[in-house]
């Protein structure tokens, strides 16, 4: 997907934790690449709320520029079209 994303309830609705204890962006982030905190280093609420945390979201709901290789340029979750999306932006609707 070229451009800003479009966003995706997966990051706001769901927290990812590897068996190391890191806090990461999605289920589909394989590598873990998008990280964002460690259990150890305070609660989830506040790592939710962590400014990294947010520097992600805001990539992913398109207010900040995604890089080419972003996690979520490759999701079918940033496709308008697609039936199962669990966020639509407003721009979408008919």
């Amino acid at each position: 997907m070229k451009g800003r994303l479009t966003g995706c309830g997966w990051p706001v609705q769901h927290v990812n934790i590897s068996v190391a204890g890191e806090l990461f962006l999605c289920c589909n982030d394989y590598y873990q690449r998008e990280t964002f905190g460690h259990v150890r280093d305070g609660s989830i609420d506040e790592l939710m709320s962590s400014e990294r945390a947010v520097a992600l979201r805001r990539k992913v709901f398109g207010v900040e520029a995604a890089p080419d290789d972003f996690l979520c340029r490759r999701c079918h979750n940033q496709l308008p079209d697609f039936p199962g999306r669990d966020f639509r932006p407003i721009a979408t609707f008919g």
